[in-house]
């Protein structure tokens, strides 16, 4: 579950996705190209999906919600707080090289196979209606290899996240 906020979840992300199985660690052998292409699944105002992106360790990171309002704060939020995304002095809108916004539903992923080096998927199975179909749409769209870091509210946990 994610106690302490934003930065506190983006954190625990963080930690579990940029570094090596074996090491503690990040694995510098990625960052030197990044860690390819990011998904924040559910990304509601994008609060993760954003740090992803300023912490420049990926090629690019998408954040996809099912709500347009959501989507909406957070193209709202890097306007408002003129974040850089690019190295540039003023926040982008809509999408940007680092950071794609698209409206669409966990349990029917628009991606091609194989798509994401990670995915973060925050507190949200439990606004998804089918959590084994979404689940299986994660490791559909995950690269072998590939990591998923997910917090959920959800109790017991559905048996499909330990499969």
């Amino acid at each position: 579950l994610r106690i302490g906020g934003p930065d506190a979840e983006y954190e625990s992300a963080a930690d579990f996705l940029y570094k090596n199985n074996n090491e503690n660690e990040i694995n510098a052998e990625s960052t030197k190209s990044g860690l390819g292409i990011g998904l924040d699944l559910s990304c509601g105002t994008g609060f993760v999906a954003i740090r992803m992106a300023q912490s420049n360790m990926f090629q690019h990171v998408i954040g996809l919600d099912y709500s347009p309002q959501m989507l909406q704060e957070g193209i709202a939020t890097i306007q408002r707080q003129r974040l850089d995304l690019e190295g540039n002095k003023n926040g982008r809108a809509k999408n940007s090289r680092r950071l794609s916004w698209i409206r669409g539903d966990a349990g029917s992923l628009p991606f091609e196979d194989e798509s994401f080096d990670v995915i973060h998927w925050g507190a949200a199975m439990h606004c998804v209606p089918d959590v084994e179909a979404a689940m299986e749409e994660v490791y559909r769209v995950l690269k072998p290899g590939g990591k998923l870091y997910a917090t959920t509210f959800l109790r017991p946990f559905p048996d499909v996240v330990f499969r």
